[in-house]
């Protein structure tokens, strides 16, 4: 009896995961075992996808199939936000954690275009819905042919939406396998991208947003304390996107990015300067993107950063 008790439990603990039937408000999840993607919701408004299982677009050469990122992630008008695949850049996904150079033993490898070190799905952490808010985790493994030699524990957290913008954090740990493993940005052009990533998706037109204020021009290697993207993702020519605030318990802040106007976001970090990983030592990074409905300005923005972070010092 208190098995089959325990066992209803459990199963009706899973269902309210993975239900289809949307409830009137609130999160809750839509899991598609065999498109290997978990999709979230508020309501019936779609919030973001995790693709934790490989992912390959029709006419995209097979050697780009990859999983372990999120996309699409949407903005509050349900418009998609992130690209997948895009033609310029086969090899860029939605929200990412890559990097160009990983050295591995005497290889060095690449996540970022997928040569030699892939992730792959290791296993669910939680998937957790509730009114206010909702949390995905789980550990990718970082895998040179059968060898894994990385853990990556990736948490995120979606918040409710109000009226003008959503906050969703995106957390990473990254531990190395038997032996350290060494971290470095594109170096032999001296661009130093590599990191945390938000590849956009086609729109009508594009602005840049920095602390700084708006740019038109692209950049590299310029240190902002948050950056973001907004366009016209919608035919109606409504104004939306996102801007990412780096965590500040982060390292090396104010942080470098890699702004372009086609429709990249990016964390230049650790740079051109390699980063050794060890076992014992496992590296933790964390972003707030916020999704906004309409474009503000750069001021308001920068007054939803510094509340954001007078709160994380409140909370020590």
């Amino acid at each position: 009896m208190v098995t089959m008790l325990l066992s209803t439990i459990l199963l009706s603990h899973a269902a309210a995961f993975d239900s289809e039937e949307a409830p009137a408000e609130g999160f809750h999840f839509q899991l598609d075992e065999h498109g290997g993607v978990l999709r979230l919701f508020e309501g019936d408004a779609p919030v973001l996808t995790y693709c934790f299982s490989e992912q390959l677009k029709q006419g995209v050469p097979a050697d780009r199939t990859r999983c372990c990122y999120l996309h699409p992630l949407f903005g509050l008008n349900g418009e998609a936000l992130t690209d997948d695949f895009p033609k310029d850049h086969y090899h860029h996904r939605g929200v990412s954690l890559m990097w160009p150079n990983v050295r591995v033993g005497d290889r060095w490898l690449d996540l970022w275009h997928l040569n030699g070190l892939r992730p792959h799905f290791n296993r669910w952490l939680t998937r957790r819905a509730g009114r206010d808010r909702a949390v995905i985790a789980a550990v990718h493994d970082w895998k040179v042919g059968e060898r894994t030699v990385a853990h990556e524990t990736m948490r995120v957290e979606a918040h409710r939406a109000d009226a003008d913008s959503r906050a969703i954090d995106i957390a990473y740990r990254l531990k190395a396998i038997g032996a350290p493993l060494t971290l470095r940005g594109e170096y032999r052009e001296g661009k130093g991208y590599g990191g945390f990533n938000v590849r956009f998706a086609p729109r009508a037109s594009t602005k840049l947003i920095t602390d700084r204020g708006e740019t038109a021009e692209d950049s590299l290697h310029t240190r902002y304390r948050w950056a973001g993207l907004f366009g016209q993702f919608r035919s109606d020519e409504t104004w939306s996107g996102l801007v990412v605030f780096p965590y500040p318990n982060n390292p090396d802040l104010p942080t470098s990015w890699i702004l372009r106007n086609y429709g990249f976001v990016g964390v230049c970090w650790p740079g051109v300067d390699p980063l050794n990983v060890h076992p014992d030592q496992p590296v933790s990074l964390k972003y707030r993107i916020i999704v906004y409905r309409t474009m503000p300005k750069a001021q308001a923005i920068e007054r939803t950063y510094q509340k954001f972070i007078a709160g994380l010092t409140s909370e020590k």
